[in-house]
């Protein structure tokens, strides 16, 4: 996305009752190019704060078995 899009998608979910609480998820998926199931897969043990870095070795997958 170029920088005018992106400030065009922010402006849009910023001023959102219903999209705001999801900024900080797409500032994370902009600055470090994750997928969704990437992003939504994540969990503590792949943060690493000391050194500031992701693991990325899997994703969440959902299935719907017809439950």
């Amino acid at each position: 996305m170029t920088a005018d899009q992106q400030e065009k998608l922010f402006s849009l979910i910023c001023e959102s009752n219903v999209y705001n609480v999801y900024v900080p998820m797409f500032i994370v998926m902009l600055e470090t190019g994750l997928r969704c199931g990437e992003l939504i897969g994540l969990t503590w043990a792949d943060v690493d704060m000391e050194n500031r870095e992701l693991s990325i070795n899997h994703q969440l997958i959902y299935k719907d078995w017809g439950i």
